[in-house]
């Protein structure tokens, strides 16, 4: 029988201490070592991003606040920021141009609609900086009056639709739709400032929301929740005060 041979003579890790190295001469350990250049460390574990539901869905209180960009001292775009609360971040929304093949691919594809024509477009990222919504805006001559959303998640997943049902007059309404454009909620409000409440279909209250203030140059809104809203609703519930908001400015300042 052949007995196995051991390790190739060469400089190994010392057991005793792991930042020498010692020589093994084929047979046996000697006694001379020397020093690793630096010692052997173990690799640090990816931090994974947190799981479960986006903290957009979950916080009891949403805050948004907008921030313009001018040139020439005169607004432009837009970014508005989110938290909750306590002020911890949970993400920002900002106005985005998409070629035609992107805009295409976001046209529902099981909607009766023949398509929202020309749109312009929104992205909300979360506090990881991942690509958590997108709005797109039809901005056709039809729904000037009846401002028309179209909500999906980051990867073009549908989502939704939320359009004016009625903008002027005493009472303010918007409808949330699913992408076969069944009724699913909506919220209202008697005045163009708030509170506005959110309902579901059968009249369950799932938030409220109003600007930050009395008056229509305040640039910030305030949603509360008295508890989560599951998905997909509960994105259309994120969604509503932010496309009423476009719906009401636009990209640029009031």
């Amino acid at each position: 029988m052949t007995t196995p041979s051991g390790p190739p003579p060469g400089w190994y890790p010392d057991q005793q201490d792991p930042r020498a190295l010692r020589w093994w001469d084929g047979a046996v350990w000697t006694e001379h070592t020397a020093h690793q250049s630096q010692p052997a460390q173990q690799p640090r574990p990816v931090q994974p991003r947190p799981g479960g539901p986006d903290p957009l869905l979950l916080a009891p209180v949403i805050v948004v606040r907008k921030e313009y960009t001018s040139s020439g001292g005169v607004f432009g775009s837009f970014l508005c920021e989110f938290t909750d609360g306590d002020g911890r971040p949970l993400g920002t929304l900002g106005k985005v141009d998409l070629d035609d093949e992107a805009q295409h691919a976001r046209i529902f594809s099981g909607s009766s609609r023949e398509g929202l024509g020309l749109t312009e477009h929104y992205q909300v990222q979360d506090a990881h900086g991942g690509l958590a919504l997108h709005i797109a805006r039809a901005i056709r001559a039809k729904t000037a009056a009846r401002p028309l959303f179209e909500i999906s998640l980051g990867d073009g997943t549908p989502i939704g639709l939320i359009q004016s049902e009625k903008l002027f007059g005493r009472t303010i309404t918007y409808g949330f739709r699913t992408p076969d454009e069944t009724r699913v909620g909506g919220f209202t409000s008697k005045s163009m400032v708030g509170p506005f409440t959110v309902t579901d279909q059968q009249g369950n209250q799932l938030a409220d929301f109003a600007r930050d203030g009395d008056r229509l140059n305040t640039t910030g809104y305030v949603m509360r929740r008295p508890h989560p809203v599951p998905p997909p609703l509960g994105w259309l519930v994120v969604a509503s005060m932010l496309s009423y908001d476009i719906a009401l400015f636009g990209h640029a300042r009031p």
